[in-house]
């Protein structure tokens, strides 16, 4: 616990469970992107159903490969709402699977079946640089905090069940919101930890 910052160690099917119903305002996360791992997502889309309050988000980084599947997961308990397009710098990660080197991400944004009204925004990320010094799928915090402004109020709670080193921690923290991260990885949740101390 670091000031309005909480980290857990554990499955987010677990650690989450004290957190009241519709009390988050932001679900931000970037799931793993594996076959094996699309349970995940159902899961994460059951329990936001019940965290997210009635204009609260989830908000989804996601891999390209088994992108409808993912959809179709998520779509168990929430309403698809958008698609962002995050702009990945460099050269661009190779997918091996499909032989295409790849430029952008998709961010996937649910909602509980109201999409909050507000401020235009557009739907272009951009990602400014590489930041992989601290893990091979470590995200840049930029565009985090940009989602994080745009759809958060002064006061909001931004959740991660998936909080890997703590990128989006760290975006929470510099724009001064609540939040509340999960990792089940020790290395990973010990060097989250670090981030934000």
């Amino acid at each position: 616990l670091v000031g309005n910052v909480h980290l857990l160690h554990g499955d987010f099917r677990e650690c989450l469970t004290a957190l009241e119903d519709g009390s988050v305002d932001l679900i931000l996360t970037d799931p793993p992107y594996p076959e094996e791992d699309l349970p995940l997502w159902a899961d994460l889309s059951k329990v936001a159903s019940r965290l997210l309050g009635p204009r609260g988000l989830l908000i989804a980084y996601a891999g390209q490969i088994y992108l409808p599947e993912v959809i179709s997961r998520l779509q168990e308990y929430l309403t698809y709402g958008w698609t962002f397009a995050l702009m990945l710098p460099g050269q661009g990660s190779r997918i091996i699977g499909r032989h295409m080197i790849q430029a952008w991400k998709p961010v996937l944004a649910f909602s509980t079946g109201t999409w909050p009204s507000g401020e235009w925004a557009d739907d272009v990320l951009v990602s400014p640089e590489r930041k992989k010094d601290l893990y091979e799928w470590q995200q840049n915090v930029a565009p985090a905090k940009r989602i994080i402004e745009r759809f958060t109020a002064a006061d909001g709670l931004v959740v991660d069940p998936f909080l890997g080193v703590g990128s989006f921690a760290v975006a929470a923290m510099e724009s001064g919101r609540r939040f509340v991260g999960v990792e089940l990885d020790d290395k990973r949740f010990a060097t989250a930890c670090e981030r934000v101390s």
